[in-house]
């Protein structure tokens, strides 16, 4: 894992908060060091990052070589133990099938156990909006709702539905240009 993390830096890549950071020109694209990012205003650079979120909740370790304790979600095990797909299946720009992303279903029950615990609400509102995207948009719905319902339990919907109301699914519609009731069926269905 540390080798993982020490290639990150070789890449560019700052260290920030969970994980590291990149920054670039919006207009050229083009690198720029943290110095040069700071002296522009926000609306012309963007930032990539990489969060760093290990498939365990066993963190003492991590925190003593790293020095800090990210946030964990142990289902990444299932996609780094082959439950990916290639990333050009989804994608419409050229890009190796030897670079993968977990399986939808497996994004999905990701996006249900983030969502409650997320402690800021825009962070929420992604989730779902990622979450109804994913449930909707990528494969036949019936089936990613089964596929789903294979990586959470009953508990973890209910907790999902405990953080949701209205106004949540109202911005997490906002956000997809869509009817808020749309996605509130999609994601209050997963428990049927």
């Amino acid at each position: 894992m540390g080798g993982s993390i020490e290639r990150i830096g070789e890449l560019g890549y700052s260290r920030s908060r969970f994980g590291f950071v990149k920054n670039f020109h919006r207009e050229t694209g083009e690198r720029l060091s943290e110095d040069e990012a700071n002296e522009l205003p926000l609306h012309d650079t963007f930032e990539v990052f990489i969060d760093i979120i290990p498939d365990t909740s066993e963190l003492d370790s991590f925190e003593d070589a790293f020095g800090f304790r990210p946030p964990s979600e142990p289902l990444l095990k299932k996609a780094f133990d082959g439950n990916c797909e290639p990333l050009s299946g989804y994608v419409d720009w050229r890009v190796s099938d030897s670079v993968k992303i977990a399986e939808p279903s497996l994004l999905a029950a990701m996006k249900i156990r983030s969502a409650p615990d997320r402690d800021k609400n825009h962070k929420r509102v992604k989730d779902l909006a990622d979450l109804h995207a994913l449930l909707w948009y990528v494969k036949d719905v019936s089936e990613i709702q089964k596929e789903v319902t294979t990586y959470v339990t009953g508990r973890t919907l209910d907790r999902l539905e405990r953080c949701t109301g209205s106004k949540l699914f109202e911005n997490a519609a906002n956000l997809l240009q869509i009817d808020p009731e749309l996605v509130r069926e999609s994601i209050l269905r997963l428990k049927t």
